[in-house]
């Protein structure tokens, strides 16, 4: 059942038809089991997919020239790069985390663990986080992940733009979707600028 199963999320993912929650859904509707080791192969799958395809197609719409732009920085994640007048920064879609901010002219502010993975199904350790939507452990489950899921699921780039000042305007969306739900029962919009 695992290796057919692995087999459909790869033929699945490299056509690019369905986004990861509607993926899992369509192989349970095929009578598949989900079991974790499905589950894991379908994030990392899905995660290699989306990282590869979606560059080129996040740059075409919403990079910035010499300004802002995508590409793959750590393991096989899509990462938002920034450089205006003021600082660099990097931004994993895996989770709207800030990774990197360099002020011109000065060093990393932000710290990343040595024990970060960069992997989907795996928080990133360190630079700014989003806990949502419960910081720490799940007050009622313990199996649910820390910190919350928006941290674990790939974000939607929504626009990019360079105000007048010359500031670098990032809007990043999670919406709920079959996949959060197994988390977290309700129907949500989560923006992050």
């Amino acid at each position: 059942m695992l290796v057919a199963g692995t087999k459909m999320v790869g033929a699945y993912t490299k056509l690019g038809v369905y986004k990861f929650a509607d993926l899992v859904s369509k192989l349970a509707e095929k009578g598949i089991q989900i079991t974790e080791d499905l589950l894991s192969a379908i994030k990392r799958a899905y995660g290699a997919f989306a990282a590869e395809s979606d560059i080129d197609e996040l740059d075409d719409k919403f990079s910035i020239e010499g300004e802002v732009g995508f590409a793959e920085l750590e393991g096989e994640l899509a990462f938002i790069t920034v450089s205006n007048k003021y600082a660099d920064a990097d931004i994993c879609l895996y989770g709207a985390h800030i990774t990197s901010f360099r002020p011109r002219n000065s060093m990393d502010l932000l710290w990343i663990s040595p024990d970060s993975n960069f992997e989907v199904g795996k928080p990133i350790r360190g630079g700014i986080p989003v806990c949502f939507p419960w910081f720490g452990p799940h007050k009622t489950d313990p199996s649910k992940p820390m910190h919350g899921f928006a941290r674990l699921m790939y974000w939607d780039v929504l626009e990019t733009a360079t105000k007048p000042s010359g500031e670098t305007f990032i809007r990043l969306q999670l919406c709920s979707s079959d996949e959060t739900k197994a988390y977290w029962p309700f129907d949500f919009c989560a923006e992050m600028n």
